[in-house]
């Protein structure tokens, strides 16, 4: 399901119309990227927890690569899932 599907779904299930829905949808997101590049952690409790970690730097060596190559230490978003919700998909 990709976000139009998704606002059509909700604008169903609501009477909203679709670009309302739409809107409604796009400034969640916003506002949770907002959110996370100021460090906050976003609760939706049911759902899951929206946050983020620093990844340290590494060093890793590929096949053809023998010498390693280094990553740097990088801010990641993660996502991990409510236990209801779990729950809900697993049956």
């Amino acid at each position: 399901m990709n976000t139009n599907q998704l606002a059509l779904r909700i604008a169903e299930e609501t009477g909203l119309n679709k670009k309302e829905v739409r809107f409604l949808i796009d400034t969640t997101f916003e506002t949770i990227t907002e959110a996370l590049k100021e460090g906050e952690r976003v609760q939706i409790n049911g759902f899951g927890s929206f946050f983020t970690r620093l990844r340290p730097a590494r060093v890793y060596s590929g096949r053809f690569n023998a010498e390693g190559k280094e990553t740097p230490e990088k801010i990641v978003a993660k996502f991990k899932v409510a236990k209801q919700l779990a729950d809900s998909v697993s049956g």
